[in-house]
């Protein structure tokens, strides 16, 4: 049965694929018979993709700073985003002219363009990659689980690969200008089968996720999971080309190294422009072998499961039915943090829809790991200070506690997604109960949500650095919290509107919203700078003293204020 049709011309500005590269369409047809052997209904995978496409435009996927919702006449989300990214691929073409061992630039250079690769892929994709709507809306009018993937795919593919070549593809140019035209097609070839590698990566780990969770588990895990890679492939490709600063200068020092590179996967496409450039090496065939083999085995694997895929996400909108107990950990925060029974109430009408809500973890979490990795990053950048790991251990601990608040660069997007929900009419409730005092539902929820997915990680990584600082990092630590949880209150309040929390349904391409998140970041760089710095060199008990008794203060103010200058209109709903 085949209800979705074929469009026989090309689409106008109105119709199929508006203003989304109608050259990429007639790419596809001119690919039919290929896509048609797959077993793929070519008929109604270019009406899916066709769509899925204009969709995406629409919403703004993949420019992630565009927060304006009117557009100038002519202008292009996609031409912007490629644009972006262009400018930060020749920014990488530093690695590729600094005077260090081939190995090291190449591996350098592949590493940071994996990271950058893989963490957009998460954080503007996984949306796309993990949508269960498609599942009910095309299968029940005859489109097969293997045409509706690989329409997904295609759309999700599409979008990565016009990233990759933005990326990656001004680094060409310094490989071809030093090494030549062989190292230059080398480069090509690595960098568009690093492309190929992430993408297949993400999608093999959704599956067996997908496969082995179900109901709210699976939900979590996503989560988890998504967390979990952000950070280690930001480890992978960081921490181990600083274990030894004398790397770069000193090609005895490369020789002795280079082999624990085997275990970071971004360094295995290196070897593709080192053996082309004449490198030829038992190091650098491994290297070729696995970035080939690896990639290849992973696109078979996903292959030969791409209907189960498609199969397993329908998962994502099931409920198991179960009712959720109170855990210790809920009961101990809402008595900790909330006041009187009203406020308990409003905290714990938050913490379910944030749990509950799919969307909202997709969005907060993969931002929130960044707050994990911003202390990494500072971490081992001390490294080339104090010379190896271990020597640098003392210099460390000083400014170690004061990374906590890299955490709070994800608070801004959690607080501005505070307000959209999956089910945003349920929000009408509120036009039928008048609400007694609208400041303490806003900051009950607040606090639910500082609660639920900022407090675990800053408890985390106060727990280790106090390990390694000791007393002093304690205090630092504690005073750290405190001052994260002041300026959540804060622009918590400042970033509310008039609009009930949960009361709209997230539309990217309605989200005015995002420039002031930008500016809140910005702004408050400057004092999260000048607290590090100080309280790193002073390496005492008086600075962080001071920071806790400030927010302490500050904290008491913020949330009083709350009471008389909250007001919601509840008929925006």
């Amino acid at each position: 049965m085949k209800l979705l049709k074929p469009m026989r011309t090309m689409p106008t500005e109105d119709e199929g694929s508006g203003p989304v590269l109608p050259q990429f369409m007639a790419l596809l047809d001119r690919c039919q018979g290929f896509i048609s052997k797959l077993g793929i209904d070519y008929a109604q995978y270019r009406l899916i993709v066709q769509t899925k496409l204009k969709l995406a435009v629409r919403d703004h996927v993949g420019v992630g700073m565009n927060a304006n919702t009117k557009k100038e006449q002519g202008a292009h989300p996609l031409r912007s985003s490629f644009l972006l990214y262009l400018v930060i691929g020749v920014l990488f073409c530093l690695y590729l002219v600094m005077p260090m061992p081939k190995f090291y630039m190449f591996s350098a250079y592949f590493g940071i363009l994996f990271v950058m690769t893989f963490l957009n892929m998460l954080t503007s994709y996984s949306g796309l990659m993990l949508d269960p709507r498609d599942h009910a809306l095309y299968t029940v009018r005859g489109v097969s689980t293997k045409t509706l993937n690989a329409a997904r795919l295609t759309v999700v593919g599409m979008y990565l690969i016009l990233n990759v070549v933005a990326i990656g593809g001004p680094g060409v140019v310094p490989v071809f200008m030093r090494f030549g035209l062989l190292a230059a097609i080398g480069q090509v070839i690595a960098v568009l089968l690093l492309g190929v590698f992430s993408f297949m990566l993400a999608l093999f780990i959704y599956l067996v996720v997908l496969r082995y969770f179900d109901g709210e588990r699976l939900k979590n895990i996503l989560n988890l999971v998504q967390i979990a890679m952000m950070i280690g492939i930001y480890l992978a490709s960081q921490i181990l080309p600083h274990l030894d600063v004398n790397l770069a200068g000193q090609s005895g020092a490369v020789q002795a190294f280079v082999w624990y590179f085997i275990f970071v996967i971004p360094m295995w496409f290196a070897g593709i422009p080192l053996l082309l450039l004449g490198e030829i090496s038992l190091l650098s065939i491994v290297m070729t072998v696995l970035a080939v083999v690896v990639t290849a085995t992973l696109t078979v694997v996903y292959a030969h499961h791409a209907s189960e895929f498609e199969e397993s996400l329908t998962k994502l909108n099931n409920s198991t039915g179960k009712r959720h107990k109170p855990s210790w950990y809920f009961r101990l925060t809402q008595k900790i943090f909330c006041r009187g029974p009203l406020e308990r109430t409003y905290f714990g009408f938050g913490w379910a829809i944030i749990r509950e809500d799919r969307e909202y973890k997709l969005r907060v979490y993969p931002q929130l790991a960044y707050g994990v990795i911003i202390p990494v990053i500072f971490l081992f950048s001390f490294v080339g200070i104090g010379g190896t790991v271990a020597q640098s251990l003392p210099m460390m601990r000083h400014f170690l506690p004061y990374m906590i608040l890299g955490v709070f660069f994800g608070m801004p997007i959690a607080l501005w997604s505070l307000g959209f929900s999956e089910q945003p009419g349920a929000m009408r409730l509120f036009q039928r109960v008048p609400l007694i005092q609208q400041g303490l539902l806003l900051r009950g929820i607040v606090k639910a949500m500082f609660v639920r997915v900022c407090l675990p990680v800053t408890l985390l990584l106060a727990a280790v650095f106090t390990g390694l600082s000791g007393m002093k990092g304690l205090v630092a630590s504690a005073a750290m919290v405190v001052l994260i949880y002041a300026l959540t209150m804060l622009f918590g309040r400042l970033i509310a509107g008039v609009d009930l929390p949960f009361s709209r349904e997230f539309d990217p391409a309605k989200r005015g919203g995002t420039a002031g998140i930008i500016w809140i970041q910005m702004l408050s760089m400057p004092l999260i700078a000048f607290i590090v710095a100080v309280g790193g060199f002073t390496n005492g008990f008086i600075m962080p003293a001071i920071v806790l008794v400030v927010a302490l203060v500050a904290t008491v103010i913020i949330e009083n204020g709350y009471k008389n200058g909250v007001r919601f209109d509840v008929r925006r709903i």
